[in-house]
């Protein structure tokens, strides 16, 4: 059965490393083979990965984007292993300690998706130390939209705020 996608207007999607925007209407899209697909939404840009769990995240996010090439692949695995050390060295919590290692044991096993999802979960708690802390970082992930520049009257998204 395949992977069936729903794109609003102007939602951008990263397949097989090709970001990709929808145009004006919703679209539907089927996937019929493997594919490395990201939402828009939980694309992290180099830009944000300016805390400890969102520079794993990073690297697990380029590590499954060049999982194809490996001589990009092994540059991201070995940086989402160097990062996690230095995570998991610091982290006192039993609970985030086993998210960690949950995520580390998807990554190895090349299931990144569910990592990429494990990671998500240790970002909002980092967030949270962080707010109480009274340094919040800025959102991670945007809406996943790209919508043409304003005062445009073509279908051309902006290329400000692509991947």
């Amino acid at each position: 059965m395949p992977l069936r996608l729903n794109l609003r207007p102007y939602e951008q999607i990263m397949i097989n490393g090709a970001v990709i925007t929808n145009l004006r209407r919703r679209s539907f899209l089927a996937i019929h083979n493997q594919a490395r697909i990201i939402p828009g939404k939980f694309i992290l840009k180099a830009s944000r990965a300016e805390t400890p769990v969102r520079r794993i995240y990073f690297a697990a996010q380029m590590a499954y984007v060049f999982s194809e090439d490996p001589e990009q692949f092994d540059q991201w695995v070995e940086e989402f292993d160097s990062r996690m050390a230095e995570v998991i060295s610091i982290v006192a919590n039993q609970e985030i300690l086993a998210k960690l290692a949950e995520a580390t044991a998807y990554f190895q096993k090349r299931i990144f998706y569910k990592s990429l999802r494990v990671i998500q979960e240790v970002m909002e708690y980092e967030e949270k130390l962080l707010a109480l802390a009274g340094t919040p970082p800025p959102a991670a992930f945007g809406d996943g939209l790209n919508p043409p520049k304003e005062g445009s009257d073509d279908d051309a998204p902006s290329d400000s705020d692509t991947f």
